[in-house]
């Protein structure tokens, strides 16, 4: 059926269109521009949208959850908390906090919902755990310390299969390599992202040909050390920068806690537009979040 949103401000890719209208045929739209310019068909459903913003639905690829729950426990309360907030492709995002069992049990839940009215907002899942460092938020719960083992791994990866797009590794990690083959074996087309770590760009970029295209919030992977006294170390975020094959996740949060604004102009003049991701890393209020304040680690800017 037919439908049109008038009265409304669109928001393009280059500006706004401050008197709009869109005609849409189910998830296809036909027709958009200044209100004068677009017919609207006979026997077509109008909206009036009182002079309110249209825009294309956003999309989140790195996201725990909204005020009150993590993804993998109520997905159906985060489905309707997030589309108010006009995200409609959502990758629900599990850290290396949660157990493996969690994990599996959290999948089975949204994969239930999958494909069917809000769950359709539901692209897959972020897998940032594991196999990170182990350090950074809720070092203190981390759950996947120590050697990276088969028999551990295997369970979760051949039941996430195609659904897991994203996973977030360290390079330092001791049997890094294995792991991502098997993830590769399982899911081609998986893709790898530089987590929390201290490697050095070198080290990292020894595993782009594994399917490495992707840096877990950039600022926020750790520093490599230097070579020598007094220099600073080549890490994960100067090879994300360097390198126009790897896309940088971005957390633009009001308080700057992550990229100050000096940061990020850098960011966007060195990357360009092109390969940078917003997302919101959104993570539930209610939870004991605090750091390691004994190494320095506060949170604030």
């Amino acid at each position: 059926m037919l439908q049109a949103i008038t009265n409304t401000k669109l928001i393009m890719e280059d500006g706004i269109i401050w008197d709009g209208a869109i005609v849409f045929n189910g998830d296809t739209i036909t027709d958009l521009g200044w209100r004068e310019d677009v017919k609207i068909p006979e026997g077509c459903r109008v909206y009036d949208a009182g002079g309110k913003y249209t825009a294309p639905g956003l999309v989140d690829i790195h996201n725990h959850g909204g005020l009150d729950e993590h993804w993998y426990i109520n997905p159906e309360k985060n489905m309707r908390w997030f589309i108010i907030h006009g995200q409609t492709t959502v990758l629900p995002t599990f850290y290396a906090t949660v157990s493996r069992e969690d994990m599996i049990a959290g999948i089975d839940r949204m994969r239930a919902l999958q494909g069917k009215g809000l769950g359709r907002m539901i692209g897959g899942f972020y897998m940032e755990g594991p196999y990170m460092s182990g350090g950074g938020s809720f070092d203190y719960e981390m759950k996947w310390h120590g050697d990276i083992l088969k028999e551990e791994y295997q369970p979760l990866v051949d039941h996430a299969g195609a659904d897991a797009r994203v996973w977030a590794i360290d390079p330092n990690r001791e049997g890094i390599i294995e792991f991502m083959k098997y993830v590769r074996s399982v899911n081609p087309n998986a893709i790898f992202s530089y987590g929390h770590s201290n490697a050095t760009g070198t080290k990292a970029r020894a595993l782009k040909k594994y399917g490495c295209k992707n840096q877990t919030h950039h600022g926020d992977a750790g520093k490599a050390p230097g070579h020598a006294q007094g220099t600073i170390g080549g890490g994960i975020d100067e090879l994300a920068l360097s390198d126009p094959d790897i896309w940088c996740e971005l957390i633009v949060d009001e308080n700057g806690v992550h990229l100050d604004a000096d940061q990020l102009k850098m960011i966007v003049r060195t990357k360009g537009v092109e390969r940078l991701e917003l997302i919101t890393d959104s993570m539930p209020t209610k939870v004991n979040y605090k750091n390691d304040e004994s190494r320095g680690i506060a949170w604030g800017p």
